[in-house]
């Protein structure tokens, strides 16, 4: 049943089967979001066998969505991430804006999102972990992608005149590398940047430092420089 054009002051809601009553005044706060749209009388509306107006979307995050119409109340920070997601599909300006200036999502954007940015072919690498490790996984309970990182100048700086660099195979095998960048956060900072990513994407992961070269890399008078590249093991859980 749909029903389009009058609505009482007061609104029964189905939210994915979670019932909600609210005001019609606090579903139009906000003009220009889809929840004002729905409620203009320019659209129909689905209601539920008992009356009540049917919106198919997550309860636990419409909740927030709605108390923050009410009273301009901010989500907890454990599910600001979802929260957001929600307020970007109905069109929440207000709460996007006041969400994306608060922790984790202001840490998020300028923090690890313009981090990453800085590091050479980040996304590409981590696409080629998870092409690897999918690879790997058929008739496998678990498959391990091993990372090197390293943060070095980058190959352009000059070296002292009488540096001398050393050819070496570095100590352990690898399928990615990471590398080298600028930017003042440091290997596990990065490390950690891959985890949360991947972990994003639903992937059941482990990682570890399996160590670092050691070997030697180049020479200045008379003294060996090691090769200080670490290497991390990521282990995808499949089942």
């Amino acid at each position: 049943m749909a029903v389009m054009n009058q609505f009482p002051s007061i609104i029964r809601l189905n939210v994915g089967g979670t019932h909600f009553t609210t005001a019609l005044s606090t579903l139009r706060k906000y003009e220009n979001s889809m929840l004002a749209a729905m409620f203009s009388g320019r659209h129909l509306v689905e209601m539920d066998e008992e009356g009540r107006y049917f919106i198919d979307s997550d309860p636990t995050y419409f909740l927030h969505i709605l108390t923050f119409l009410r009273r301009g109340q901010l989500p907890p920070t454990d599910i600001a991430r979802e929260v957001v997601k929600e307020a970007q599909y109905y069109g929440i300006d207000a709460l996007v804006e006041q969400l994306s200036q608060c922790q984790p999502l202001f840490g998020e954007v300028v923090g690890r999102q313009e981090f990453v940015k800085q590091v050479p072919n980040y996304r590409k690498n981590l696409e080629e972990m998870i092409c690897i490790a999918k690879e790997k996984a058929f008739g496998s309970r678990e498959t391990r992608v091993t990372m090197r990182v390293f943060k070095e100048p980058p190959e352009t700086s000059s070296p002292p005149p009488d540096f001398v660099t050393l050819e070496h195979t570095c100590t352990f095998e690898y399928a990615v590398s990471f590398g080298p960048w600028d930017a003042s956060p440091g290997v596990k900072d990065l490390v950690d940047c891959i985890a949360l990513d991947l972990k994003e994407r639903r992937f059941d992961i482990q990682h570890h430092k399996k160590g670092e070269c050691y070997k030697a890399a180049g020479r200045l008078g008379g003294r060996n420089f090691c090769c200080e590249r670490q290497f991390f093991e990521f282990t995808f859980k499949w089942w």
